[in-house]
């Protein structure tokens, strides 16, 4: 887009809006506005979105100067009448109401394979090294694309401090995952509310603390004869 900006490709803002829609939308947080901006990852191969602050959004859209076709492009600042380079901040603000969202969700190209829905029960695979175990997670993995956490092995990206990183998946793959403070009986207790609940708490570095939507469908792959000590009456495992 900034490349588009200085070349002129723009003939009018309305064109701008669409491709600032495009990469960017905010919402309403518990304590102030959340912005996200969606980017291509390169080590992924894939978009990838970022949970950003306002001041930083601003600086990044502040670098975007704009140019339109055979016309004079500049704003004029309120405290002093002097004209300045427009910039595509000066758009976003303008049309901000247009990337307003209730509540932000970003699960399901096709509804018909990636729903957006959560089973509230996690799914055990257990059985002898060798049956394609893994073989048969990495076809669903394949499925769910960039919606999907394969092979984690570490429990604390779920309980740790930082959890930013199931936010907007929707499976994830528990493979021989390291207990709980090597307790089985912990795994199902933490593992209770990321299973059934509707909504998680979202904490990544350097962003305030969110609220999210949890869509997150889990498959424990193991071949420990007892991966996971439950209850008699447990309704949250298969």
């Amino acid at each position: 887009m900034q490349e588009k900006a200085a070349n002129g490709e723009y003939e009018n803002e309305e064109q701008i809006v669409i491709d600032l829609t495009r990469l960017l939308v905010y919402y309403e947080g518990e304590t102030e506005v959340i912005y996200v901006i969606k980017r291509y990852d390169a080590i992924c191969d894939s978009q990838v979105l970022y949970h950003k602050l306002e001041g930083i959004v601003y600086k990044q859209l502040e670098k975007i100067n704009i140019n339109f076709k055979n016309k004079k492009t500049e704003e004029m600042t309120d405290d002093k009448k002097e004209s300045k380079p427009l910039t595509a901040k000066y758009i976003f603000k303008k049309y901000a109401s247009k990337f307003a969202k209730k509540g932000c969700k970003f699960i399901g190209d096709d509804p018909k394979i990636l729903t957006g829905k959560q089973f509230r029960a996690a799914i055990v695979i257990q059985a002898r090294q060798g049956i394609g175990k893994s073989r048969f997670t990495d076809v669903i993995a394949e499925l769910t694309s960039r919606y999907c956490c394969s092979n984690i092995t570490n429990i604390d990206d779920f309980t740790g401090k930082f959890n930013s990183v199931f936010e907007n998946k929707m499976l994830a793959v528990l493979t021989e995952m390291m207990n709980y403070n090597d307790s089985k009986k912990s795994v199902a207790t933490v593992m209770k509310s990321i299973i059934s609940d509707l909504t998680i708490r979202i904490n990544e570095k350097n962003t305030p603390r969110r609220t999210a939507e949890n869509v997150m469908n889990i498959i424990y792959v193991t071949n420990a004869d007892m991966p996971v000590q439950l209850d008699t009456d447990d309704r949250r495992h298969l």
